[in-house]
């Protein structure tokens, strides 16, 4: 047997690995910073990038109504016609219901605004469906009509989509009427029975009138993140709900459809939306200046500035003492805040769901409503989980032209 010389052996020493060791775990650490860095960017851009497209879907959805606010032809006062749903002011119809969280001239809001609108609905002919139309022509005797002959099969999805004795519906947006019998024919009311020399070829559509509501359903202050007191949104408040608002609630003598009710009908559309503001520029919401009359086809000068500009948008007003009233509502602002809705909680965050993380360094101001008096009550701002300035936020604004509004001044 052949012994090896032991001068021979080779291999580290304890210093060496040492040195490697300290050598290797700096290179392990930056790149952990490194993915740690990286892995906040992208969360962060995925949560921006999700508040903003929120904001710009209930953005969309809303100024779609507005647009639509109040379709079909003028009201005739001397009709006394009763308000679709529960637009009204009073007995009084209004093609756009403003809800300011605070109307009281001067004082800021402590919440979000919501809005109410007459909007059509209906279904146009497309393969296997059966249009909302008329089956025959109608006037064309000269006398009028009191009846809408339609297609029986329509029932169904007219009553789903809550046609019934004594709703609203339009004919082709020239004729508004009020059902007294929701079977086929349609019969109408006395009081809205279409007068001669009206006449409505075969085929006119069909829209059902209704009374829809945008409202934010807050999260409860200090409770779970996400709860609501009804659990309308699901587990996801704040969200924006849509629907016709059956129940009511008394606000600065106003009387307002409410969706924040049990079992409420309004869905929720979109998730994240913590607060939305109007605010609305008309023609002869003032009284005219000595020599001229109003309305005068062009905006009201509320800063006599003698140039449109943004004082003329008004807020703070329960708008039903003329010449104030929602009819001469010309233009919406529209300003929407949408929040993210996952809390950063990646590898080597800090910021948690109830912890003092900084993303947003200052209350937002939102029109009229400073987010530091109450982001959905006053005072709640402190008690809101995760923390105000714990959540990134997004702000989108818009200005919409009423372009249906009716009945025009």
């Amino acid at each position: 047997m052949r012994l090896q010389n032991k001068q021979d052996e080779q291999g580290f020493t304890l210093v060496e690995i040492m040195v490697a060791t300290a050598i290797t775990s700096v290179i392990v650490i930056a790149g952990l910073a490194a993915l740690t860095i990286t892995g906040r960017a992208v969360r962060a851009n995925e949560q921006v990038s999700d508040a903003q497209q929120n904001a710009r879907m209930a953005m969309e959805m809303i100024a779609h109504d507005i647009k639509m606010a109040g379709f079909g032809p003028p009201i005739d006062p001397s009709k006394n016609p009763p308000p679709v749903g529960n637009c009204g002011i009073g007995a009084t119809p209004v093609p756009i219901l403003p809800g300011d969280n605070n109307p009281t001239i001067g004082v800021a809001d402590t919440g979000p605004d919501q809005i109410s609108l007459v909007v059509p609905l209906t279904v146009y002919p497309a393969p296997g469906i059966v249009a909302w139309q008329t089956t025959a022509p109608l006037g064309f005797g000269g006398g009028g009509f009191a009846t809408v002959p339609i297609n029986a099969a329509i029932l169904p999805a007219m009553t789903a989509a809550g046609f019934g004795v004594n709703s609203f519906i339009s004919l082709g947006g020239t004729v508004e009427a009020q059902v007294q019998n929701a079977n086929a024919p349609i019969t109408l009311t006395p009081s809205t029975v279409v007068p001669g020399p009206t006449k409505l070829p075969t085929g006119t559509q069909i829209y059902i009138l209704q009374c829809i509501t945008y409202q934010v359903i807050p999260q409860l202050p200090g409770g779970n993140p996400g709860a609501d007191l009804n659990n309308i949104c699901g587990g996801n408040a704040p969200c924006l709900v849509r629907g016709i608002a059956n129940a009511t609630v008394a606000s600065f003598g106003r009387v307002l459809p409410n969706c924040n009710v049990a079992a409420s009908p309004c869905l929720p559309i979109v998730n994240g939306i913590e607060d939305i503001q109007f605010s609305y520029a008309c023609d002869g919401c003032l009284l005219p200046a000595a020599g001229l009359s109003e309305p005068d086809g062009r905006i009201d000068d509320v800063d006599l500035s003698l140039n449109f500009n943004q004082p003329d948008y008004i807020s703070d007003r329960i708008w039903n003492t003329p010449p104030m009233i929602p009819s001469a509502i010309k233009m919406v602002q529209i300003s929407i805040v949408a929040r993210q809705q996952l809390v950063d909680q990646g590898l080597g965050e800090g910021n948690t769901q109830t912890g003092a993380g900084t993303l947003s360094n200052t209350f937002l101001t939102v029109s009229d409503h400073l987010h530091a008096g109450g982001v959905f009550v006053a005072g709640d701002a402190g008690a809101q989980i995760p923390p105000y300035a714990s959540v990134r936020r997004r702000v989108l604004t818009r200005t919409v032209e009423t372009r249906n509004a009716r009945p025009w001044s």
